[in-house]
């Protein structure tokens, strides 16, 4: 883990003449506009596909979206699936409708290899404004982005509007600040999970609808796989540990009690032209236990997101250990 590397951006837009119209959550339509001005800002022929272009190899959009597998991944089983190395929080709340002259922040999440794709990124939220956003394409301005680092509480504007973007800043954290964190801990007997935004889990192929029905066992092994396969694909390293130990140690550690509730919406799908069903709960876990040797996995994870459409900023959640 010590190797893993993470970078925050926070981004504030201003909504147009027409205002800003958004579903409930908001993650898809951000990562849409990014999506389509980095295709049309990277692609060489917009007929060709990624698969089969011979610039694949040096295209930033190819690489945030249509991500390749790494030649790492071919060296041990069960890295078949290739997740994305970015993440958008968008912000608390259901507001559908931002009035003309407000701001809204969102945050960006980007892992290993993807965080020198920052310029790239940016000049996609900067030129989306003109483009606009959703399927209205109501305009909106970007105002300013800041570097923030949740490990220090350290943050720095690093662009402005009708300026560059800086350079020079400090960005970055990594799994060795994790890890080091996690050992002025011990010992950890007690933590809360709280999941902030809604989550979808998978247990032996099956879909868990209900927050009751997570144990740690299925929860550890939801964020072991999305560490790891962000650590191989992204930084071309095979995970040290061993993951069947720390399973099999996560047994021992009890359910302590939590409440939560399934949240139900659809999101438009540009690329298909079709509504989508989506779901995923949200609410608060306890457990108890020996839980020191898993307070890395369970930390790193907070930024990380765990389960289906993690990149739209579903799956994030909060730990308090004790």
């Amino acid at each position: 883990m010590e190797n893993f590397r993470l970078a925050k951006y926070r981004f504030h837009i201003q909504a147009g003449e027409q205002g800003l119209d958004f579903p409930p959550f908001k993650g898809s339509t951000l990562r849409g506009v990014m999506g389509r001005v980095m295709r049309q800002m990277s692609c060489a022929d917009p007929d060709w596909q990624c698969l089969d272009c011979r610039l694949r190899p040096q295209c930033p959009y190819a690489y945030v979206f249509e991500t390749a597998p790494s030649p790492v991944a071919a060296m041990m089983k069960g890295y078949d699936q290739v997740p994305r190395p970015y993440v958008i929080e968008p912000p608390p709340g259901g507001q559908e409708v931002l009035p003309a002259g407000e701001e809204m922040a969102f945050d960006l999440l980007l892992f290993g290899r993807a965080i020198p794709l920052f310029p790239y990124v940016l000049a996609a939220f900067r030129e989306g404004g003109r483009i606009g956003l959703g399927s209205g394409k109501k305009k909106y301005k970007l105002v300013r982005v800041e570097a923030v680092n949740d490990f220090t509480g350290a943050g720095e504007g690093i662009f402005q509007s009708g300026g560059k973007l800086c350079s020079g800043y400090e960005v970055e954290w990594s799994g060795q600040e994790v890890l080091l964190a996690s050992a002025a801990m011990h010992p950890v007997r007690e933590v809360t999970i709280d999941f902030i935004t809604p989550t979808q889990l998978m247990a032996d192929g099956n879909k868990l609808s209900q927050l009751q029905e997570l144990d740690f066992v299925v929860l550890l092994r939801n964020i072991l796989r999305r560490y790891s396969s962000l650590y191989v694909h992204h930084h071309d390293i095979l995970p040290e540990e061993s993951f069947a130990a720390l399973l099999e140690k996560a047994g021992e550690v009890s359910y302590g009690g939590g409440e939560g509730q399934v949240d139900r919406w659809e999101r438009y799908s540009m690329r298909r032209e079709q509504r989508n069903p989506m779901e995923g709960f949200t609410g608060w876990l306890k457990y108890t236990g020996d839980l020191s040797p898993f307070v890395p996995y369970l930390m790193l994870g907070q930024w990380l997101h765990i389960g289906k459409w993690s990149v739209f900023g579903m799956g994030k959640y909060s730990c308090e250990f004790s």
